[in-house]
């Protein structure tokens, strides 16, 4: 949409609120250069508009107002806009990478992985360098960083625990959880779900006289719980006589 904006010398120029151009110069010398997403795209007359109208504005530019972008779904979590996450999913990755001495694989499940575009929190699975050993010194760490802030919601026992919550910045909830490398292609089904998928994978099973959970798959008969030499996502699948879903189909 196109809108005229009268500047404060008298000028007036055009601005357009989807392409985020501006016809003053300030914006033709110092902000065309920048991509739709960077906030330095947005000259003053650009911003005013979206002020005074802010049903206007792109989605990267309402982020700094998570509230007005949230929606209450029906299962009673709020959800926002997988562009406010971004910026905290590089974060907790930067954040694990600088620990790989004691944190071997991670990844960031739920619905993130399922790349929706509507997100309510971030689940992160953890495999250490030697199984089920907490790494302290990463949550220690993640803890205290600069420039944010972070709130324990829970944390596992020191050196023993295998979970820990937080919330950043009052906005986003991240679900740490360690996993031994043996369970992880069942873990990563799991956490990453859908609620629907999961339901239909363990229908499945139970139709091979097993129970499939987070750790493997329980023979109904013994009880016991095995991995099948299952290493893999695509491996379980196949187990249970099954097209392989990627992430986004579930």
């Amino acid at each position: 949409m196109k809108v005229k904006v009268m500047s404060e010398s008298g000028h007036e120029y055009e601005v357009d609120t989807e392409e985020l151009t501006c016809t003053c110069p300030h914006w033709r010398y110092r902000c065309h250069n920048y991509s739709t997403t960077h906030p330095n795209r947005i000259c003053k007359h650009l911003d005013k508009v979206f002020i005074d109208n802010p049903e206007l504005a792109p989605m990267a530019y309402r982020i700094n107002d998570p509230s007005s972008v949230a929606v209450e779904s029906s299962d009673g979590k709020v959800r926002y806009p997988r562009i406010i996450f971004e910026p905290y999913v590089t974060l907790i990755n930067n954040s694990i990478s600088a620990f790989s001495n004691l944190i071997k694989k991670h990844y960031v499940c739920g619905s993130y992985r399922r790349m929706k575009d509507m997100i309510s929190d971030l689940d992160v699975l953890l495999v250490t360098t030697e199984d089920m050993v907490f790494p302290d010194e990463f949550f220690d760490y993640f803890e205290v960083m600069p420039g944010y802030k972070v709130d324990k919601l829970w944390r596992g026992a020191r050196v023993t625990g295998k979970k820990a919550s937080y919330k950043i910045n009052d906005l986003v909830q991240v679900d740490f959880m360690l996993v031994p490398e043996e369970s992880l292609p069942f873990a990563l089904c799991h956490f990453t779900g859908s609620k629907e998928e999961n339901i239909e994978l363990r229908r499945v099973a139970g139709t091979k006289h097993h129970s499939l959970s987070q750790y493997g798959l329980r023979n109904d008969e013994d009880g016991k719980t095995y991995i099948y030499g299952i290493k893999t996502e695509e491996d379980l699948y196949k187990w249970l006589g099954l097209p392989y879903k990627q992430p986004w189909q579930r």
